[in-house]
């Protein structure tokens, strides 16, 4: 019988927080390990808000001119392993502005803002579209009353791709499906789409994931270069011109009461932090 590891875990009715508390730590902890230490070298510490929601924080970072790369303690991936590549989002909001009548007295006078929206989804293919983009519709808002032809709906979804242009040609369908709907039947649209994180990818010579590399390697552990799906502080931090990369920490099942990290995999995460800043 495998031995159960030791592992940091919630009681089953909140999340841990792991994601990203434990990031969190590790920063913390090489920061206090570099106080008058002479084997560590100098490097800068971050700590970003909205990560969550909309990389609010990292997007709009202003960034010292003396940082060349960037390390981001927050993949879910087991220590050894380290997000090189990541796919760019444009997510998009919209609303379908119909009219509104009472759906018995008299229907034909109104303009089904749900039916509007249901006939153009029906024609859009969502989930995986190629290898390097999905689509994805997540929110959807409408109608007043059983009573009542719906007058507006409200959906917000996403694309993401690795390829820039893939990102705006699945954006343009979205649009374009929508607005031939609503053009037909005589409704309205409106629409907002905004850049949700930038697509990025660095290559084995590069110097930031030399770094990452060895550091794995003089840690004990064996490197791994993953490719993800998620968007990340990475993003925004090479959409600024940083080469970043995501470094896995272990922190499994995110966002569930039943989040757990083992111990094993935090202090691995941790000696990986301790050889990134440690001189050479």
């Amino acid at each position: 019988m495998t031995k159960k590891q030791e592992r940091y875990l919630p009681d089953g009715k909140t999340i841990l927080g792991a994601d990203n508390r434990q990031g969190m730590a590790i920063l913390l902890y090489l920061l206090e390990i570099a106080e008058n230490n002479p084997e560590i070298g100098d490097f800068t510490v971050v700590f970003t808000t909205c990560e969550e929601t909309t990389l609010g924080g990292s997007k709009n970072l202003q960034v010292p001119k003396w940082v060349e790369a960037g390390m981001v303690f927050d993949s879910s991936h087991l220590p050894g392993k380290f997000v090189y590549r990541a796919p760019g989002s444009k997510a998009f909001t919209l609303e379908i502005l119909g009219r509104a009548s009472h759906s018995g007295i008299s229907p034909e006078a109104g303009i089904n803002a749900i039916a509007i929206t249901a006939a153009a989804i029906s024609q859009l293919k969502q989930g995986r579209l190629d290898p390097d983009t999905t689509m994805n519709i997540g929110l959807i808002q409408g109608g007043s009353a059983v009573n009542v032809v719906p007058e507006s709906v409200k959906l917000t979804g996403e694309v993401r791709s690795f390829k820039p242009d893939r990102l705006d040609e699945e954006l343009e369908r979205v649009l374009d499906t929508f607005g031939t709907e609503v053009f037909n039947t005589g409704a309205t649209i409106r629409t907002e789409t905004y850049e949700d994180f930038t697509p990025y990818e660095l290559t084995s010579d590069h110097p930031a994931f030399k770094l990452i590399y060895r550091a794995i390697q003089d840690s004990g552990l064996e490197p791994k270069p993953e490719i993800s799906f998620g968007g990340s502080d990475a993003n925004s931090f090479n959409g600024l011109g940083i080469p970043s990369v995501n470094i896995g920490i272990g922190a499994q099942k995110p966002h569930a009461n039943d989040e757990f990290v083992l111990i094993d995999d935090f202090i691995a995460a941790a000696n990986i932090g301790l050889h990134l800043v440690r001189k050479k």
